[in-house]
C-alpha cells in the first residue's frame, strides 16, 4: 500500500485558491483514494494540524474563518528580514507597498 503525505492534497487545493477548509482537504484525500486504490492519506484533523503548523512558510491556519490558506513570504531588501503575509496582513500589505515603491 502506497502512503501519500496530505500536505501534498493541501497544496493541490491551495494551487486553484487561496484558502481551503479541513472538509475540503478531506474530500480531495477522499476522491483521490478512489482513483487510485492501494493508496493511505492521514486527513485526519491532528495529521493536517501538524502540516499547517510545521510549514509556517507555505501555511496558515486562520482560526478565526476556520481556514487553511495559503501563506506569502516578503523579504524586506533593507533589513532582509523575511516577513509572512499571516497573521499580520496589514503590515505585510504595507512593507511590500513600500518596498516596490
Amino acid at each position: 500500500m502506497d502512503e501519500i503525505n496530505v500536505n501534498k492534497i493541501i497544496d493541490k487545493l491551495l494551487k486553484k485558491k487561496d484558502s481551503c477548509t479541513m472538509a475540503e482537504v478531506y474530500d480531495a484525500s477522499m476522491k483521490y483514494r478512489e482513483k487510485h486504490p492501494g493508496t493511505y492519506i492521514d486527513a485526519c484533523r491532528h495529521t493536517v494540524d501538524y502540516y499547517i503548523h510545521r510549514d509556517k512558510d507555505k501555511y496558515f491556519w486562520d482560526y478565526k474563518a476556520e481556514v487553511i490558506r495559503k501563506q506569502e513570504i516578503f523579504i524586506c531588501p533593507l533589513c532582509e528580514t523575511p516577513h509572512r503575509k499571516y497573521p499580520e496582513t496589514e503590515k505585510f500589505i504595507r512593507l511590500k507597498t513600500l518596498a516596490n515603491g
